[in-house]
């Protein structure tokens, strides 16, 4: 894994930017799952930010733990759903909508935002 945590963010946004070609091909899933990992790797380059390892989970809410900062009932319920995104869209019949994909797609905005604003 890497140390370094601008590694992170630019694998971040290189996930952002499969999610946006995926989506501009119709495979909602696809793009859900970038937008999951995406989220993840931002929040593993705040934990090598602060000097720590990042743990592998891909559980978005124990690694908001891992960062101490406690985040709020709406940041929780985005972390869970983006979460989810990870085994969700990897299998069938779990497929994501375009409506639930643009969904996603906010929960990660207001996600990238609550981590902008961090100390």
């Amino acid at each position: 894994m890497p140390s370094n945590w601008q590694a992170w963010i630019e694998k971040a946004l290189e996930d952002e930017r499969i999610a946006d070609l995926a989506a501009s091909a119709g495979l909602w899933s696809g793009a859900g799952y970038h937008l999951q990992q995406a989220a993840e790797k931002r929040l593993k380059a705040v934990v090598a930010r602060r000097g720590g390892r990042p743990r592998k989970t891909h559980d978005l809410s124990e690694l908001a733990t891992e960062i101490g900062i406690e985040p709020n009932e709406e940041l929780n319920e985005i972390l869970e759903r983006l979460t989810a995104l990870a085994w969700r869209t990897r299998y069938p019949g779990w497929d994501l909508s375009e409506d639930e994909f643009n969904d996603r797609r906010v929960d990660h905005a207001k996600f990238v935002a609550w981590l902008d604003s961090l100390p």
